[in-house]
């Protein structure tokens, strides 16, 4: 119980950090992790596939999930978070492309 409340804590001071940080800054650090995802054929697979090469550019909720250090970790690292993201990718695409 207490790991969790640090950990929670410690994501917080992160958000609070990113956020005061300029725009520039934060593109850089976006610009950076998608670099290191291309290295992955499975998000070059992704990436390549017109239906999500927008939203992993322009979706604010990809753009904030790979803007995190720790997520970045966690889909390169863990077949099961990858999924996930992937998910997320495939999710928000479809909210995208819904009749409104």
């Amino acid at each position: 119980m207490g790991s969790f409340i640090i950990e929670f804590l410690f994501e917080i001071a992160v958000e609070a950090f990113f956020h005061c940080l300029p725009k520039r800054s934060r593109e850089k650090i976006l610009a950076g992790h998608i670099n290191r995802l291309r290295k992955e054929d499975w998000f070059c697979e992704l990436e390549r596939d017109y239906r999500y090469g927008y939203i992993i550019t322009q979706n604010s909720r990809v753009r904030k999930f790979l803007s995190r250090e720790k997520n970045i970790k966690l889909i390169t690292n863990v077949d099961a978070e990858k999924d996930k993201f992937i998910k997320l990718i495939e999710e928000e695409h479809h909210k995208f492309t819904a009749v409104r």
